[in-house]
């Protein structure tokens, strides 16, 4: 197998002195695609968050082609988290310690197809495709790190200079309706019942008002 190693993740880097009002990757880096995955009805946007910014970092770094998707399936089907939700922490080990490969169309087809969208995972075959063969490609993640600082100015370094992170956040029962009211708007509740977390991938960043 072609084997690559690199260091992604949520990574620090040195300090710029200018930030941008708005920011947004898909503009920085235009050779590279920005897929967003569909989790249908699986707990598991910890884990697509995690292989999306990978995918995208692999595409930065020059370590794997424009329009390469890392699948989620490994990790939710062989990890300690699955459908019932995680930690994208969890998704960096597995990237980092086992490896991951590839899929295609949207994540419905190729090596590791999206086979949890119902809500549950087969049974783990590490290393292998669905189809029984190895791995196409194996890619490894390296070093990861949280961002817990809170000034802000240190996520926005980050993105900017070396790609998407991820970033959760805890959803109201209204989050279902905003967006259909409000598709360029920006999510708050602070009331109302309290559903859970959710996470996603973080591309960039604006100001309003």
């Amino acid at each position: 197998f072609r084997r690559m190693k690199v260091v992604i993740g949520l990574g620090l880097v040195g300090w710029v002195v200018f930030l941008f009002n708005k920011f947004d990757v898909r503009n920085q880096w235009t050779n590279c695609a920005f897929f967003i995955l569909n989790q249908e009805q699986c707990g598991s946007c910890w884990d697509f968050c995690s292989v999306e910014s990978f995918a995208d970092r692999l595409c930065i770094n020059g370590e794997a082609p424009s329009g390469t998707i890392i699948s989620p399936e490994p990790i939710l089907e062989c990890s300690i988290e699955g459908c019932g939700g995680g930690n994208p922490s969890v998704a960096w080990r597995w990237l980092r310690n086992n490896g991951d490969s590839t899929c295609t169309r949207q994540c419905f087809d190729g090596c590791l197809p999206y086979d949890s969208g119902s809500g549950s995972s087969p049974s783990c075959h590490q290393g292998t495709c669905d189809s029984g063969s190895g791995y196409p490609e194996t890619y490894y993640g390296g070093s990861f790190q949280g961002l817990t600082n809170d000034d802000i100015s240190l996520f926005q370094t980050e993105l900017s200079t070396n790609g998407p992170l991820q970033a959760c956040f805890s959803v109201y029962d209204n989050f279902y309706t905003f967006f259909d009211a409000h598709p360029d708007g920006i999510y708050t509740s602070y009331s109302g019942t309290l559903l859970g977390g959710h996470c996603v991938k973080m591309v960039g960043w604006g100001v309003s008002g």
